[in-house]
């Protein structure tokens, strides 16, 4: 694909964890010291929320599972939402990872082409008239997913038209890892990996 312009929507990390009990978490401690502005614990469902709303930036605790998100469009290196979820993990109760998961959700121009959805179509889908032959109508435009690797260290890539008839490309890609981490080994995973995959995401839709 020849990129002419890219467009990061959205960021979020994700983490199945070993259930932990939240009520052991100091409210006070995590307003002080996660980074986050507004803190709310809904106490019957064991469910914490954090956001920075000015910013586009959230979390979702729960007990086994965490969830950032990152909507400011820039990198979550190097807008510092990286150290906003290292510092905030490090206050939840002994963590214990069993997998991660890293989320790019991005918007892509590509040189030449007008209309994405017939753009995939081609590049991607064979024998499209067998289809439309099947389903006595035409087909309008096209989406593709693709899972690369194995089941336990996979990327999902999902490509889509924003608009049917428009020149937008919808990026996701999603790198998955069965893990299997201590809170130390995880952050050293994802401060190895975060960069990574940032350059990863442009990489691979380059080459497609």
């Amino acid at each position: 694909m020849d990129i002419t312009k890219f467009i990061l929507k959205e960021t979020v990390i994700i983490g199945l964890i070993e259930p932990i009990n939240l009520q052991e978490v100091s409210l006070d401690t995590i307003s002080k010291n996660s980074g986050f502005s507004n803190i709310n614990f809904e106490q019957n469902n064991n469910i914490l929320f954090l956001q920075n709303p000015e910013k586009g930036q959230m979390s979702v605790i729960q007990a086994n599972r965490f969830e950032f998100i990152d909507r400011t469009g820039n990198s979550i290196v190097k807008n510092g939402f990286d150290n906003i979820l290292y510092n905030t993990l490090n206050l939840l109760p002994k963590l214990v990872t069993k997998a991660i998961g890293i989320n790019y959700i991005a918007n892509v121009y590509l040189k030449d082409v007008e209309n994405i959805g017939l753009y995939i179509q081609e590049k991607f889908i064979k024998d499209k008239e067998h289809f439309e032959k099947i389903i006595s109508q035409p087909v309008l435009a096209s989406s593709i997913r693709m899972f690369l690797g194995t089941k336990q260290n996979h990327k999902d890539i999902r490509l889509f038209p924003i608009e049917l008839d428009k020149d937008i490309l919808g990026c996701q890609i999603h790198t998955h890892l069965d893990i299997n981490s201590d809170f130390i080994n995880l952050i050293d995973y994802l401060k190895e990996k975060l960069p990574e995959e940032e350059i990863t995401l442009r990489k691979i839709l380059q080459e497609l």
